[in-house]
């Protein structure tokens, strides 16, 4: 469920944003990542925004993919790789 805000020196910035926020994402098991610079390391988590997928759980905007307008777009995307159709 939650947000995670990380400040970092730029240095640390630098390294991290070389990886897609998903990578984070998947790392700090959290619904969003996102990064701003800082004096030091320091982590703000809060509630996160969207509406709970029902395929994953985490909070994010649904209905990114046309095909499963009621899942996440990343769970949609799965979902296509798979070949699930929805009848």
């Amino acid at each position: 469920e939650p947000a995670v805000t990380v400040r970092a020196p730029r240095s640390v910035l630098d390294v991290c944003e070389r990886f897609d926020a998903s990578v984070f994402e998947e790392l700090f098991i959290v619904s969003g990542v996102t990064f701003a610079a800082g004096n030091e390391l320091a982590c703000e988590v809060k509630p996160a925004e969207g509406d709970k997928c029902p395929r994953c759980w985490n909070y994010r905007e649904l209905g990114g993919n046309a095909n499963h307008a009621d899942v996440c777009q990343r769970c949609g995307d799965a979902l296509d790789a798979i070949g699930f159709t929805e009848e």
